[in-house]
């Protein structure tokens, strides 16, 4: 499934190139908008882009898969597809499907639907999830884990493990890791579970993964970033280590 660069959707980068960061906030500016659904694509096959992901950006984060994929820790579908673009000699085709005043979660839900997913097997993207519809319970938004609830999952594997931060520090102290790592920095050797209560009362508004406006996010959504800092790309989150004897 490919887009046609005679599409509408393909006419709108035809008149916004976001091939530099220059170029593109010169465009934002003018929107009055705070947010934009983008859609990676492959360089062009005969007259046809072929989509590979799709997001909701704020500032520059259109640009920010790329970055991501020169890390050589980074892993996973869409950085390998970031990568074989690069090999092959061609660069990345960055869509603007459209500005927004607030954020779209509707229409990146859209795009995902009709494009598809490669891991589920329905598709083309290498987005790695669909997110449930939002909705509100007890005052938290739970769009992203909206089926678990709002309490500890079964499968979180780090609730009753004594944590300290890892070897390897978050690429920004504003991004999620670098919030959860600053909380565990001054509390070092809580639990998985008692380190999400602590969470709770961080705000992570302004972080597009967290998928809430109000900065409130659910346990589920914590306890799988919890456990995600395990992973060797990230690392940033390590069993606790006492210093005694």
């Amino acid at each position: 499934m490919g887009l046609s660069m005679s599409s509408s959707l393909y006419r709108t980068i035809g008149k916004l190139v976001a091939d530099n960061r220059m170029t593109f906030f010169g465009a934002l500016s003018k929107t009055n908008s705070v947010f934009y659904v983008y859609v990676l694509c492959e360089p062009p096959i005969r007259n046809e882009v072929r989509p590979f992901y799709v997001g909701i950006g704020q500032l520059d984060r259109v640009f920010a898969h790329e970055l991501e994929a020169k890390r050589p820790y980074s892993i996973g579908a869409k950085v390998e597809k970031i990568r074989q673009i690069w090999d092959a000699g061609g660069e990345v085709i960055r869509v603007i499907d459209g500005f927004f005043p607030w954020e779209p979660w509707e229409r990146e839900e859209e795009l995902i639907n009709l494009y598809g997913l490669i891991k589920d097997g329905t598709g083309i993207l290498a987005n790695e999830q669909r997110y449930s519809p939002s909705h509100v319970r007890d005052g938290v938004e739970l769009r992203k884990y909206a089926d678990e609830g709002n309490e500890l999952p079964s499968n979180f594997i780090r609730r009753d493990v004594r944590l300290q931060i890892g070897p390897r520090s978050p690429s920004s102290q504003t991004s999620v890791y670098g919030k959860i790592c600053s909380v565990l920095t001054k509390s070092p050797g809580v639990t998985g579970a008692e380190l999400v209560e602590l969470l709770l009362n961080v705000d992570f508004s302004a972080n597009k993964s967290a998928y809430t406006k109000s900065g409130v996010v659910s346990r589920p959504w914590l306890a799988k970033y919890i456990d995600g800092g395990f992973y060797e790309k990230n690392h940033c989150i390590q069993e606790f280590q006492s210093s005694a004897g």
